[in-house]
């Protein structure tokens, strides 16, 4: 029977079907809208940090200009022309600084001030005239200056070291060579200094071990 009447009726059964699901969704939004009035109330606010409280009002904000362009959409007039589409677009930034907000409150704090330990050395040393020896040390120890110091002067053996040794290498380096020639010259090529025993390569190895 219920069957027969739709096909009877001139408004098409889609469109029945359409306006029955907007009315229940209205009265769903009623419904959720008073929810939420309910908990704006001046003393649930002073409850709420700041940006829960932010985040109240905005979608609050774009609860009520949603509303508006749908009102002015049901009554076949373009939203994109009335001034509520600013508002819409000017709620889309808040939204965007609501979230960096939200996404700084959720980092691990960082220190805003580092301490420069030798620089207030330094300012204290400089504020206090009477400092024993024994103060001047510690001093020293807390700028780093001590520490520095062994660092350069353990540096410095390590390349005196090395230069001697190149100087020593460099040395022996030419007395082979000179050895050497000095064997083809008299023996021929093919003797080398290494077979010559002369008191000439003795006495330059007394005289590098004397240098040792």
């Amino acid at each position: 029977m219920g069957r027969r009447e739709n096909e009877d009726s001139p408004i098409p059964e889609a469109a029945t079907v359409a306006v029955n699901a907007t009315l229940a969704n209205i009265d769903n939004v009623r419904f959720q809208l008073n929810k939420f009035m309910s908990i704006s109330d001046a003393d649930v606010l002073a409850q709420m940090g700041p940006l829960e409280r932010a985040k109240l009002f905005l979608v609050l904000a774009r609860t009520v200009s949603t509303l508006v362009a749908l009102k002015l959409r049901c009554s076949g007039i373009c939203p994109f022309d009335h001034p509520v589409q600013k508002e819409l677009e000017r709620l889309k930034l808040y939204q965007k600084k609501l979230d960096q907000c939200i996404g700084l409150s959720k980092e691990p704090l960082r220190p805003s001030v580092a301490l420069n330990h030798q620089a207030a050395t330094r300012f204290i040393e400089h504020s206090l005239h009477d400092l024993t020896a024994e103060q001047k040390q510690n001093m020293s120890i807390s700028r780093g200056d001590a520490v520095k110091s062994r660092f350069v002067e353990h540096k410095d053996t390590q390349n005196r070291q090395k230069r001697q040794s190149n100087e020593k290498q460099s040395v022996e380096a030419a007395n082979e060579e000179f050895l050497q020639k000095v064997a083809r010259d008299i023996f021929g090529p093919s003797r080398t200094s290494s077979n010559v025993k002369d008191p000439l390569r003795l006495k330059t190895t007394a005289v590098d071990e004397k240098m040792e």
